[in-house]
């Protein structure tokens, strides 16, 4: 029961259980018998191997991402320098003219 997530253990020795939220759900549905008759199973968890294979994955997708961020920054930066000196520009061969 303790594996399936029907019980969990409330003392270091493993003797006393606790009955789980989701156990209460499947005694009110029958009991432990009616949770092997519907061949319920839970998902298992990934083996670490592959856990760790998609946290080297994801950590690439951010660095990545960050990357494109700094060159967007870097881009929009020049690009208002360049606008503010047309301007500069503009004011001035203004000003000049009278």
């Amino acid at each position: 029961m303790v594996r399936d997530k029907l019980a969990s253990y409330c003392d270091p020795e493993h003797t006393v259980l606790n009955i789980t939220n989701y156990g209460k759900f499947w005694i009110l549905r029958g009991g432990y018998t009616s949770f092997l008759s519907d061949q319920h199973v839970l998902k298992e968890k990934p083996p670490a191997n592959e856990k760790d294979q998609q946290k080297v994955e994801l950590l690439e997708a951010r660095l990545k991402l960050t990357h494109y961020r700094l060159v967007g920054f870097w881009i929009t930066l020049v690009i208002s320098l360049v606008g503010f000196l047309l301007s500069v520009i503009n004011l001035y061969l203004y000003f000049s003219k009278k």
